[in-house]
């Protein structure tokens, strides 16, 4: 990834598997520093732009 890309938030990408679970999915993103939301029946709209707006300012001040 580079600076700018890093700097504007990287790529963004939607993913479907039924091959892997979403266990696995969260595991593998920690392990390359990948930022991973999954979207679902319980998913609060709210809760995740408030998650994102804290990851951007993080991101921001490293």
């Amino acid at each position: 990834m580079t600076t700018d890309q890093k700097n504007k938030g990287g790529a963004h990408h939607t993913g479907f598997s039924n091959m892997v679970t979403t266990e696995q999915l969260f595991d593998f993103a920690e392990r390359v520093g990948m930022e991973c939301v999954v979207i679902d029946k319980d998913t609060n709209t709210w809760a995740i732009r408030s998650v994102r707006r804290l990851n951007d300012i993080a991101w921001k001040l490293l």
